[in-house]
Formats: structure tokens, sequence, C-alpha cells
């Protein structure tokens, strides 16, 4: 059963931080182009991106890190690694199959921005490296009876 979790995990925590790198990226790269535009900056125009990209690095750590199973990470690692592997072989079909038209909140939602720049790609390998760990696979110990 743990296993079934995990598997479900990694298909819901994948397309979640993409649009949360997403959301971060394009939020911090327009912020910064704008205090550069005008010559002067508010370090709180920062505070929403760095929100998106500290959700989407809280769930790949606790995917990435916890000891349910090794399927979760191996399944949402696959899925980004994918991405990017897809623009080696097929970019502009990739490419053309990524959404570039959806909205967040009326803001544009760049979904290509981290496959293009290789984000999603570093953080699929890192998650196909978690699987790996030779922690993961092992059980947790059962409890001896009688010992508190």
């Amino acid at each position: 059963m743990r296993h079934l979790w995990s598997f479900l995990a990694g298909l819901v925590v994948a397309p979640i931080t993409w649009v949360l790198i997403t959301l971060g990226q394009d939020g911090s790269s327009h912020t910064i182009n704008r205090w550069v535009e005008i010559g002067t900056f508010n370090t709180a125009n920062l505070i929403e991106p760095a929100v998106y990209l500290g959700v989407a690095g809280i769930l790949l750590g606790l995917l990435g890190t916890l000891r349910f199973s090794p399927l979760g990470p191996l399944v949402a690692g696959l899925l980004l690694v994918t991405t990017y592997v897809g623009m080696c072989v097929a970019p502009f079909a990739v490419r053309g199959r990524i959404p570039e038209d959806w909205k967040v909140l009326g803001d544009p939602l760049p979904l290509r921005l981290p496959v293009e720049n290789g984000t999603l790609f570093l953080i699929g390998v890192l998650l196909l490296m978690a699987t790996f760990s030779g922690q993961r696979w092992r059980r947790w110990p059962k409890p001896t009876p009688g010992r508190s």
C-alpha cells in the first residue's frame, strides 16, 4: 500500500511542482527585470515568487527524502526528466505540446520556461537519485515486543 500512495504522490507532485516553479521563475525574472528598468528595487516584490519556489521545494523535499517508498520520486523524476529528454529528441513536437496560453489569476503561465532552461531536468535527476538511496528500499524495523 505504501508503494501505491507514493506512486500517486509522485503523479501529483510532478505537475504541481512544474506549475509552482514556473510561477516562481517567471515572477522573479519579471520583478528583477522591472527593477533594472526603473533603477530601484523593493524586495517585497520577491515575496510571492519566493513563496511559489519555497512550496515547490518543500513538496520536492518531502517526496525525495521521506522513507515511504522509492516509487514516488521515481515516477516524479521520470515525468520531469522525460520532458527535457523529449526536447533533445523532438524539440518542436514537445514544445508544441506544452500549453502556452494558460493563465493563473489572470497572469500568464509560461510552462515552457522551466523545460527550456533545464530546471525540470535538474529536479528530475535529483528525484531519480533519491530513488537509488539504499535507505529508501529498507522497511522500517519492527518494534521488539516488551521494549519501549
